[in-house]
């Protein structure tokens, strides 16, 4: 979903796609793709035929003498000349091409999902960036909160200044206390226009100062349990995997002998009369290299070590996501006890703060202790903010820690 430039929201699902899109990495994909189909046709020429020309000239200083030279009316006084073409045509290789074009398929699969893990990590960057917002916009929200409780506390304290039941000491303490909640909601403001760019630049679209972010709904239920087997490494395991039982086969495949049709034509100067300046030949090769037994061994050793490793490295990723699984469950338990907790924190802390107002106008309590009442409310409403804020975080990095 495009967002425009004077965008007044957004919501955490939004900015994960738009991510992804943005992403320069994305561009690899396509490239991927085109490498692979153009190594699957080079390995397919391997069976067009083979076309061989050789052109030359050679000079003799001793001339052949002797009975045999003069029975076969051999003479090589003079330079020879002579030029060979040469045609090859394979019609069995023992599985070799189509175990290399399985090959590169394999490969170009490998580094996709790879790529998969990499355009995958940018949800973590685009969740951490957007709850930095929201914790930000929590703050600010509760700062704004506070210099209003500062305000009515001030024009408390002018009326009471009036009746001379405060004097200008109490006013000073008051304003040294809205000086301090202005400080900060400066200082959070720019702070939340820094992660406002850095999120701009994730999701590759303009962002302005009014842009309010969404607050996703939390619904850890509706999560399904299945421990990393959704997530884009585990499927890159997998084709690794594949990857190794086509190079297996290749292994197998070059054990194989080859079989192949031939032709050669030759054209040269006459070295006797016996022989015509020109001839053809044909006929049907077998090759076999028996070479790759000598390594074979150690190659095959070589995969198994690469399929163990594969296998260490699935169990390792799966087991960490088991453990990050437990630890974000049991920190999403928690913030929901706590914010049970919040909710009467915050209305204990209200009830204080209206009793030590009516003291002061009573007289019975000085300025400075409504103001430590007052942060202490204000600090209670923002603990709770946050709280709700890490609650919506820790459902967003479960949802991307299982994929779903």
């Amino acid at each position: 979903m495009p967002i425009a430039m004077s965008a007044q929201s957004v919501t955490i699902d939004e900015c994960c796609n738009l991510a992804r899109d943005n992403y320069p990495a994305i561009k690899q994909y396509n490239l991927i793709e085109r490498s692979s189909e153009l190594i699957e046709r080079n390995l397919g020429k391997g069976w067009y035929p083979q076309v061989g020309i050789t052109a030359g000239a050679n000079a003799f200083t001793n001339v052949v003498k002797g009975d045999i030279a003069s029975a076969i009316n051999l003479d090589l006084n003079n330079q020879i000349a002579y030029g060979a073409v040469t045609v090859s045509q394979s019609i069995f290789d023992g599985g070799q091409i189509s175990a290399s074009k399985r090959i590169a398929k394999a490969q170009a699969l490998v580094a996709s999902k790879q790529l998969d893990v990499s355009v995958y990590a940018i949800k973590s960057q685009v969740v951490s960036t957007f709850f930095g917002v929201m914790l930000i916009d929590c703050q600010i929200k509760s700062n704004s909160l506070l210099r209003q409780s500062l305000n009515i506390s001030m024009a408390n304290v002018n009326s009471l200044m009036n009746s001379g039941m405060a004097n200008v000491n109490d006013s000073c303490a008051v304003a040294v206390e809205q000086l301090k909640a202005r400080q900060q909601f400066d200082v959070l403001n720019e702070q939340r226009r820094a992660f406002m760019k850095m999120l701009a630049l994730l999701i590759g679209k303009p962002l302005n100062d009014s842009t309010q972010l969404l607050a996703p709904i939390v619904a850890v239920d509706s999560l399904n349990n299945d421990i990393g087997t959704q997530r884009p490494e585990y499927r890159l395991y997998h084709y690794k995997d594949q990857l190794l039982d086509e190079q297996r086969r290749l292994l197998d495949a070059q054990l194989m002998p080859r079989l192949s049709l031939f032709g050669a034509g030759l054209i040269h100067s006459k070295l006797s009369p016996m022989l015509n300046n020109g001839q053809l030949m044909g006929g049907i090769t077998l090759s076999w290299n028996i070479g790759k037994l000598y390594s074979r061994r150690n190659d095959l050793l070589k995969l198994q070590l690469q399929r163990t490793e594969n296998q260490v490295a699935r169990e390792t990723f799966i087991f960490n996501n088991k453990l990050n699984d437990i630890n974000l469950r049991g920190k999403i338990e928690g913030l929901k006890k706590q914010l049970c907790k919040d909710d009467e924190i915050v209305t204990l802390q209200r009830q204080i703060r209206e009793k030590s107002a009516i003291k002061l106008n009573h007289g019975t309590e000085t300025v400075n202790e409504l103001l430590r009442k007052v942060v202490a409310e204000n600090l209670a409403v923002q603990q709770k903010m946050i709280h709700e804020v890490e609650l919506m975080r820790a459902f967003y990095e479960l949802k991307i820690n299982n994929n779903n």
